[in-house]
C-alpha cells in the first residue's frame, strides 16, 4: 500500500471518528464517489471500496461497543475497550502490508477522561410529553446529581446580549440557536443565573452531535433542528411556559489508559 493509499486511508477514519456526516442530495444521484474520474488516470490504482471497507471495519468496532451495554455513549472511545479493539485494528493492518516491528506503547492519560453513562431529556408542556431524541450531553457537561431536573424553558434567539435583555432566566433551561462553535450565551455574570443549556443550530435533520467542551457550571445538551423547532412551536403556541425534564448521569475517570501503535 502506497504513502497516498495510507494517507486516504488516515483521513477516512479520522473523519469517520470526527462524526463527519454526509448527506446526498438529488446532484448527486448516479455518481460514483467510490472510484477517481477517468481523467486523472495517474490515481487510477486508488481502490475507493478497499478504503471503504477500513472505514466500515473503524464503524463496526464503534457498534460493537454500542451492542455491548453502552447504548448512548458510545464510539471508539480513549481508555476503553474500543480504544483497545481500534489498536488491534490498525496493528493487524500494519502487519498486513508487510510492516514486522509493529509494537504497542501504552499511554497514561494524566487527566481524567469524562464519561456519560446514560441520559433522558423531555419536553413537557401539560399533560403533552415529548422526548429529546436528537438531546446529546457535550463533552464535560456537568451531570444533575442523581436526580431529574424539571425545568421551565426560555428561548433565547441566538444566545447574546440582547437575547437576555429584560428576560427572566434565573433557574430556568435556556434554548438558542449556536451561531459559534461555542456555549457561551450571554455574559459571565447572566449565566450564573441559569440552571441548564440547551442549544440548536440549523443544519436540518434531526441529528445526534457531541461537541468538545462544555466548560459550563450546568448540565449542557446539543439539541437537533427538527426537535428545536419543535420547542420553539410549543414555547410559541401555548400559554403556560414550557419545560423540560433532564437528567445526566456523567463523571470524570482517573487513571485511563490510551495506546500508540
Amino acid at each position: 500500500m502506497g504513502k497516498l493509499k495510507l494517507a486516504l486511508l488516515a483521513l477516512a477514519v479520522a473523519l469517520l471518528g470526527g462524526g463527519y456526516v454526509w448527506q446526498a442530495t438529488a446532484a448527486d444521484a448516479g455518481l460514483d464517489y467510490l472510484h477517481w474520474p477517468s481523467a486523472d488516470a495517474k490515481y487510477a490504482t486508488i481502490n475507493g471500496k478497499h478504503i471503504w471497507q477500513n472505514v466500515k471495519e473503524q464503524a463496526d468496532i464503534a457498534e460493537r461497543y454500542r451492542d455491548n451495554g453502552h447504548p448512548q455513549f458510545w464510539g471508539r472511545l480513549a481508555g476503553t475497550s474500543s480504544d483497545v479493539e481500534d489498536t488491534q485494528w490498525l496493528m493487524n493492518k500494519y502487519r498486513q502490508i508487510g510492516l514486522t516491528d509493529t509494537r504497542l506503547q501504552t499511554i497514561n492519560l494524566f487527566n481524567p477522561q469524562w464519561s456519560a453513562r446514560g441520559w433522558s431529556v423531555t419536553a413537557a408542556l401539560g399533560d403533552e410529553i415529548v422526548p429529546l431524541a436528537s438531546a446529546e450531553p457535550s463533552y464535560g457537561s456537568p451531570d444533575t446529581g442523581g436526580k431529574e431536573l424539571n425545568l421551565e424553558v426560555v428561548y433565547l434567539g441566538l444566545g447574546g446580549e440582547a437575547d437576555f435583555a429584560g428576560r427572566d432566566v434565573r433557574g430556568k433551561a435556556v434554548l438558542f440557536v449556536k451561531g459559534e462553535p461555542s456555549y457561551q450565551a450571554g455574559s459571565a455574570d447572566l449565566l450564573k443565573r441559569i440552571a441548564a443549556i440547551l442549544s440548536t443550530d440549523m443544519r436540518g435533520g434531526n441529528f445526534n452531535a457531541q461537541s468538545y467542551r462544555a466548560y459550563t457550571h450546568v448540565p449542557t445538551f446539543n439539541i437537533g433542528t427538527k426537535d428545536s423547532e419543535g420547542m420553539r412551536e410549543m414555547i410559541g403556541s401555548a400559554a403556560t411556559p414550557l419545560h423540560v425534564r433532564i437528567r445526566l448521569d456523567a463523571n470524570w475517570l482517573q487513571g485511563q489508559k490510551s495506546y500508540l501503535v
